[in-house]
């Protein structure tokens, strides 16, 4: 009997009820186990309580900005690949963006096939095995 893919866990954060919606339904539909957080605050609550192999956030959010909860990913949870998607983006966001170790950022509408090349990009480069020495 082979192995079976391990199931992902992804946290989308967005203030946008639908955008959440939509995006948690095309994730789940390929077999990822997807919780949603409608703020920064929600989604620190609920990397406190689990652990996520993706956080998908808005980078405009009420409270903590996109910006902001990557930097508290990055503390709290730092194998968790990141995307930023926003309605608002420009270069300087981008570049702050990457530098804070995003693995990308997408403008909205996002694209369906976009964003699941992107996850799946991402969760490869996260499990690619580190280099170990003898």
């Amino acid at each position: 009997m082979a192995a079976q893919a391990p199931q992902y866990r992804v946290l989308i954060v967005d203030d946008d009820h639908e955008f959440r919606l939509s995006l948690g339904k095309t994730l789940a539909k390929q077999g990822y186990a997807v919780e949603t957080a409608a703020d920064g605050k929600e989604a620190l609550r609920a990397l406190q309580a689990s652990t996520f192999d993706l956080v998908i956030t808005d980078h405009r959010l009420p409270g903590l900005p996109g910006i902001e909860l990557l930097g508290e990913i990055r503390r709290c949870s730092p194998r968790s690949a990141v995307i930023l998607v926003t309605a608002y983006g420009d270069d300087a966001i981008r570049h702050r963006a990457r530098e804070a170790g995003a693995f990308a950022f997408l403008d909205k509408p996002v694209k369906r096939e976009e964003i699941l090349t992107l996850v799946a990009q991402a969760l490869q480069l996260r499990d690619r095995p580190s280099c170990r020495h003898a």
